[in-house]
């Protein structure tokens, strides 16, 4: 059964559709969702360090696979580093306005931390060497494909255990 509420999100009125078997974690997602709204103007503030450390700290429990944490994140505050970003961007004004831009990047070089992680894995029980080794096979496979080549890999990991 489907009961359809209105709910007030940041004084807009939002249709929103709560089904009778969301539990309280998946209805507490959803508002923090629909309360998510674009910024269309900064303050000159400048962000503190610990701030922006404790903030960048955070995106390292986002999950990835293997928990590889396949990004880097360049955080630009120098006002002549903000230029030459503005002009990269396609001249986004916001660079120039905010007090701080934060650019996340893939980071090709990930495979470096792949055996300090599946070494983690093992040591603390989460998965026996066989399948750290498998691991460790599938993710160089991965990784270091060519389109073409994928559809082989996902085969391989989907098809056997």
């Amino acid at each position: 059964m489907i009961r359809i509420s209105k709910t007030k999100y940041l004084g807009r009125v939002a249709r929103c559709y709560q089904y009778s078997t969301f539990n309280q974690e998946a209805i507490h997602f959803e508002q923090t969702v629909m309360r998510r709204s674009s910024v269309r103007a900064f303050n000159d503030t400048p962000i503190p360090h610990e701030t922006f450390s404790h903030i960048l700290s955070l995106t390292q429990r986002t999950p990835t696979g293997y928990n590889l944490q396949p990004w880097v994140a360049v955080v630009v505050n120098d006002e002549t580093k903000k230029h030459e970003l503005h002009e990269a961007a396609l001249s986004q004004k916001k660079i120039l306005e905010a007090p701080a831009t934060v650019v996340f990047a893939a980071n090709h070089h990930v495979l470096e931390n792949l055996d300090h992680i599946l070494k983690q894995q093992v040591e603390s029980g989460s998965w026996d060497k066989e399948y750290a080794e498998r691991t460790r096979v599938l993710a160089n496979a991965l990784l270091r494909t060519d389109h073409c080549q994928l559809l082989q890999v996902c085969d391989a990991l989907f098809t056997h255990k």
